[in-house]
């Protein structure tokens, strides 16, 4: 029942994402998409550790994965994207999201049987919403300096078309959570961002921003050497 009653949570936390980013506040939306990482994360470790995996659990994965990391950045970058002044475009990324987030889980739950444990084919879904969530959070904690003007929404959006493109390629990449390590520092870096005091913000933001750039990289590298 704990694995499964994380799960849970994680899906009422992408809700919540939903209901604030209408609610306009961006800020406690990202955050909400942040927290929603640490609990996928954690629900499948509880499930490993205490021998407890199950396909019924694995099938609400995959709802809070549409939920959380794929439709409540969708809304997410859609809201501040038109706020902004770039309503077309924010449709058209929203759409993106939404469309290859769903290409993405349902290719996972058709021909992965080891459900992810053997790693994935295409990114998983979580890097692209947690980019979202990121920036979200920069520009909402740091206006003066990671203002949404014609650069930076140029550069979020080929940023996210490549993260997004990556996900319904035949990549393979690994499962980092599936190290307690891995998962346990991730999660360090990501609790700050959910205080309400941003003292640790930067440092915290531009690490995780390494690591996924990092990691987004690691397989196509990998290919492009052995070419």
């Amino acid at each position: 029942m704990l694995p499964n009653a994380i799960s849970l949570a994680a899906m009422a936390s992408g809700f919540c994402s939903l209901l604030m980013t209408l609610d306009q506040r961006p800020l406690t939306a990202a955050q909400l998409i942040l927290l929603t990482m640490i609990l996928d994360g954690l629900d499948g470790n509880l499930a490993r550790w205490f021998k407890t995996t199950s396909q019924f659990g694995a099938e609400l994965d995959s709802y809070v994965d549409i939920t959380a990391f794929g439709i409540a950045p969708a809304v997410l970058v859609y809201e501040k994207a038109a706020l902004s002044g770039y309503k077309t475009a924010g449709l058209f990324l929203s759409l993106a999201i939404i469309i290859f987030g769903a290409v993405r889980l349902a290719r996972f739950k058709a021909q992965d049987d080891f459900r992810g444990q053997k790693g994935y084919t295409g990114l998983p879904i979580t890097i692209s919403a947690g980019w979202v969530a990121l920036l979200t959070l920069l520009n909402q904690i740091e206006p003066e300096k990671f203002s949404l003007n014609r650069f930076s929404a140029a550069v979020f959006s080929v940023s996210l078309i490549i993260c997004l493109l990556l996900q319904v390629s035949n990549v393979r990449y690994p499962k980092p959570t599936k190290n307690i390590l891995h998962f346990i520092f991730c999660a360090v870096l990501i609790l700050p961002l959910l205080l309400p005091d941003f003292g640790l913000f930067l440092p915290c933001a531009f690490n995780l921003s390494a690591l996924g750039f990092f990691y987004v990289l690691l397989s196509p590298l990998k290919i492009f050497t052995r070419i």
